[in-house]
């Protein structure tokens, strides 16, 4: 609830209609998912818990991913920092869908997912 009141809400007021393109995930999908995810750290899976009882992700937040058709997403990333408190965003691209996440002690992070000569993402944090 509060990753979409502090975070979606405000950034659809602005720029209208977002397409969300990765929301909750839990540890059932998580595991037929191939790739770089990172559930203990990215937030997807909100204060989900493990069959332990201790939560997936310690940072009891919440995360999606979306992209604003027709909007240089860098652009997006830069009003979120000025107008709302997200916790941490992920750039891909001006034309990628962007990370981000809410937490109630929030970081204040961006990271630009930088594409080195091999094609490997390489992580660059700008801002805290």
């Amino acid at each position: 609830m509060n990753l979409l009141q502090n975070i979606l809400d405000p950034v659809i007021d602005y720029y209208g209609m977002i397409k969300l393109t990765y929301g909750f995930c839990s540890a059932e999908l998580a595991k037929k998912i191939s790739g770089r995810i990172s559930p203990n750290l990215d937030q997807h899976a909100a204060h989900e818990r493990k069959r332990n009882g201790k939560f997936i992700c310690e940072r009891l937040g919440a995360a999606c991913d979306f992209l604003i058709e027709d909007e240089d997403m860098w652009d997006v990333v830069t009003w979120i920092f000025e107008n709302i408190c997200a916790d941490r965003v992920y750039f891909y691209g001006a034309d990628k869908p962007i990370h981000v996440s809410w937490s109630p002690n929030p970081i204040r992070q961006i990271t630009r997912m930088n594409i080195c000569k091999s094609g490997k993402r390489v992580p660059q944090t700008i801002t805290k």
